[in-house]
């Protein structure tokens, strides 16, 4: 008997919100990635979308 045999469908974990809420957030955040991937979104705008900044070479090459 491994340990996915000991949970059935139903059971009830405690979770505290914050927990919780950083659980969605991780995985709303890495289908928004993986759909970028998937679309061939350029790495460079995935990249500012998750560190919230662009890099300085990147601008100066787009003039």
């Amino acid at each position: 008997m491994g340990l996915a045999d000991t949970f059935s469908a139903e059971d009830r974990v405690p979770v505290k919100f914050s927990d919780f809420h950083n659980i969605i957030k991780a995985a709303a955040q890495s289908e928004i990635l993986f759909n970028g991937v998937k679309t061939n979104v350029p790495h460079e705008y995935i990249e500012a979308m998750i560190t919230g900044k662009v890099r300085k070479d990147d601008t100066q090459n787009e003039q």
